[in-house]
């Protein structure tokens, strides 16, 4: 429904604005069909267009023109007998099967609503700013960022110009490439710019109605807090894209060798490469992009892999059956564990568990790691235990998991952690690895 000017329905005068709308002969009319209509039809009931706000009150459902004098709970919007008629087609009938009401019904709803919509808007007023100057934040770290990155490969290739001219200018297009992903429509920040005053607005409107309810002029009050319910989804949509904007990564590393002499020459068109920090693994443990790469590196060097998340302990419990639930008959599993003490180690390895049996398993690839401690062994002979309906996570005469997932056993040949007998685990993350 939009507050328009409507044309007169005759052919001859249908780009004149409409003054009067008749319910009974359904049409619009400008002011000399009008006059020709109430000599013909003096007792049919017209709408005056200054009355009724340009028929924003009558259906603008196409061959409805009737009065809006029901509301739908469903879609929450005003509508016509012909669009609650019982007889779907032709048109007619899309709220039929919706909870309709009479509008004089929902008053004290809407009322109520618009109390708590006068305080969000007031909340809005007070936040929203503080949105738009992180935004703008973002925007200026995002372009000294990439004035900084320029300007150290300017400087590296100014000793090297002659014969790494292209590989430079190779460089300046994939920082821009790069720098794509940051990019967001100029007209984001034009409509956040905006939001304030829309907020404004609006918070007056609702102040204005609040204090001058009406029953008597209800469909004007309703359609207004329909409209002010409507621009908070439009301000909180606008909002939303300026979090997840302002969440954006923006780290992104130039690395340079610092000695290559004599060599340059003949590896130029390796030299220099731009790498921005990888979020490959959603964990609690792990949480920084730093340490994330730090752990990549420890145990995956050079591969390009994503991670999917099976089981957390303090998401899924301590239970050994949820653990099996969650993670049997799965292969490539990472695991972190994180002691009460803050200590992280863990182990990577092909095989996946089940509860078939006790006998063990080799597992072709295993790496234990300590990542407080910067430690890995890789385990070519590692071995798992299938499992039981008591056991967890399992390495064989390295460390396990036995009746809970809160508690693990160190065994003494463990090597990754210094530590034996039991210790108290503050959270487990197991993670199905896989290779792009």
């Amino acid at each position: 429904m939009e507050n328009k000017n409507e044309k007169c329905s005759s052919n001859e005068h249908k780009e004149i604005d409409a003054i009067n709308y008749c319910q009974i002969c359904k049409i619009y009319m400008c002011n000399k069909c009008n006059n020709i209509h109430n000599k013909l039809c003096p007792n049919h009931g017209l709408y005056n267009r200054e009355l009724t706000e340009n028929f924003s009150f009558i259906c603008k459902e196409e061959n409805h023109f009737a009065e809006l004098n029901y509301f739908c709970k469903n879609h929450n919007t005003l509508c016509c007998s012909a669009c609650i008629c019982k007889i779907k087609g032709k048109g007619n009938g899309q709220h039929t099967d919706c909870d309709v009401c009479f509008i004089e019904d929902i008053k004290d709803i809407k009322k109520n609503k618009l109390k708590e919509n006068i305080q969000l808007l007031v909340n809005l007023s007070n936040n929203f700013q503080n949105s738009i100057n992180k935004l703008k934040n973002i925007l200026k770290k995002i372009n000294e960022n990439k004035d900084t990155l320029k300007t150290e490969i300017q400087k590296v290739f100014t000793k090297l110009r002659n014969a790494i001219n292209d590989r430079e200018d190779e460089l300046i297009i994939e920082i821009d490439k790069k720098y794509e992903k940051f990019c967001i429509n100029d007209d984001i920040e034009k409509i956040s710019e905006k939001m304030p005053n829309n907020i404004k607005l609006s918070l007056e409107k609702g102040k204005k109605i609040d204090g001058e309810w009406k029953n008597d002029n209800l469909k004007s009050i309703i359609n207004d807090c329909i409209n002010i319910e409507k621009n908070i989804e439009s301000i909180n949509e606008i909002n939303e894209k300026i979090k997840k904007f302002n969440n954006f990564n923006i780290d992104i590393k130039l690395n340079f060798a610092e000695s290559q002499n004599n060599e340059i020459l003949e590896k130029i068109k390796i030299f220099g490469n731009l790498s921005d920090l990888e979020n490959w693994i959603e964990s609690n443990i792990i949480t920084s992009l730093d340490n994330k790469g730090i752990l990549k590196n420890l145990i995956f060097p050079g591969k390009k892999i994503n991670s999917k998340l099976l089981y957390r302990l303090s998401k899924n419990g301590s239970t050994i059956s949820n653990f099996h639930k969650l993670c049997d008959n799965i292969k490539n599993n990472l695991l972190i564990i994180q002691t009460e003490k803050s200590e992280i180690f863990g182990c990577y390895c092909t095989w996946g568990w089940d509860i078939s049996g006790n006998d063990l398993k080799e597992n072709n690839l295993g790496i234990l790691f300590n990542f407080s401690k910067n430690l890995k062994f890789n385990e070519p002979n590692l071995y798992i235990h299938k499992g039981c309906n008591d056991h967890g996570p399992y390495f064989y005469d390295r460390f396990y998991f036995n009746k809970t997932m809160n508690q693990c056993v160190i065994c003494n040949n463990n090597k990754i952690i210094n530590s034996n007998g039991i210790i108290n685990i503050k959270e487990v993350e197991i993670f199905q690895i896989e290779s792009n």
